[in-house]
């Protein structure tokens, strides 16, 4: 009997020791530049003047970065311009940064322009240029977390361990 609630117990350990990864609920795939192109109303090297969030966290929730272009690639040629995202990362919003400079894909919707984390947007240098978006072979570099493979072998190690110690423990015990 003591076997059993020590290899349950060694198991729950297990779960929560290889549970500790991030969830993440939004899933990409990586396009060609051209095809980001293609699929954007709005394309724009930009920085971010001012970003607020206009809705809580709850079912991810929405912000409105303004943008001061210094080039436009497609849509209207204006110098400042208003996307909105979620406003969480899990939800695919993308994450915009007062003062950073942005490559920005934008699609018109109900809301004005929208971006998202899969868009293909990208952080460019304050004052460098811009990549060719439609040079071949410029595939956008989809970078994923790590997996937590080590938490999954120290949870599995642990678990293997405590059943070891429970039967060494078991068998050491004397009989009733």
């Amino acid at each position: 009997m003591m076997i059993r609630i020590l290899a349950v117990l060694s198991l729950v350990a297990g779960f929560l020791v290889g549970g500790e990864g991030t969830a993440r609920a939004c899933k990409c795939v990586a396009r060609e530049p051209a095809e980001r192109v293609r699929d954007a109303d709005a394309v724009l090297a930009a920085t971010a003047t001012r970003v607020r969030v206009d809705e809580p966290m709850l079912d991810g929730g929405r912000l409105t970065a303004t943008l001061r272009a210094d080039r436009v690639f497609k849509g209207p040629a204006r110098a400042e311009f208003e996307v909105v995202s979620r406003a969480d990362g899990a939800a695919c919003g993308f994450a915009f940064t007062e003062g950073t400079r942005y490559l920005v894909f934008a699609r018109a919707g109900d809301e004005g322009l929208s971006t998202s984390l899969c868009s293909g947007n990208e952080v460019l240098e304050p004052d460098g240029g811009v990549p060719s978006l439609l040079a071949a072979g410029s595939a956008p570099r989809v970078s994923q977390p790590p997996e937590p493979a080590l938490s999954i072998a120290v949870a599995v190690l642990a678990s293997i361990a405590v059943v070891a110690v429970a039967i060494w423990a078991s068998a050491q015990s004397p009989r009733q």
